[in-house]
């Protein structure tokens, strides 16, 4: 918790005006009188909105903090969209790999080549690429709806639970 001092409105630490009252007693200052901070509660607030926090201010007799909200700027939105956008696709690229995995291949790369070259590989290759197309476009999809702002972004986990589930060809091995 911070603390305000009531002459010079300086804000410190708690240990840090312990240390003061401390040393400046010793050689018989005074100190001020120092009053604690508090923190108002964080309001809710939208993804399309930052909360920052003001100096301390004197409110019916108490210092305290008040959280200020602004709508974030069109860089920010954007730079948001971006970021998110990224991290999703790679929890995407990461359950795509792990499923192809499943099948004893490095990646979903690896799997899904097969799909092009005839062989005994090539029906699982097949099923793989055209399970890894849907997931593809249902991802498309929620993030579609993510910008229209008919949902709201998914976790990671709430992604997945959105893709289909694969339904593997029989196993050549």
């Amino acid at each position: 918790m911070d603390y305000i001092n009531s002459e010079t409105a300086e804000v410190l630490e708690f240990q840090t005006v312990l240390s003061l009252t401390e040393s400046e007693a010793q050689e018989g200052d005074t100190v001020g009188i120092y009053f604690p901070v508090f923190e108002d509660e964080l309001p809710a607030f939208t993804q399309a909105q930052v909360a920052t926090i003001s100096e301390p201010q004197l409110v019916e007799g108490r210092w305290c903090y008040k959280w200020n909200l602004r709508d974030k700027t069109l860089a920010e939105l954007q730079q948001d969209s971006v970021a998110i956008q990224a991290e999703l696709t790679q929890v995407l690229d990461t359950h795509l790999d792990t499923v192809a995995q499943q099948r004893l291949y490095n990646d979903r790369f690896t799997c899904s080549l097969r799909a092009g070259y005839p062989g005994p590989f090539q029906a699982e290759g097949q099923t793989f690429a055209i399970w890894m197309d849907n997931c593809n476009i249902t991802a498309y999809q929620i993030m579609a709806e993510v910008k229209q702002g008919s949902r709201p972004i998914p976790t990671g986990a709430e992604l997945i639970a959105e893709m289909p589930i694969i339904e593997w060809s029989a196993s050549p091995i």
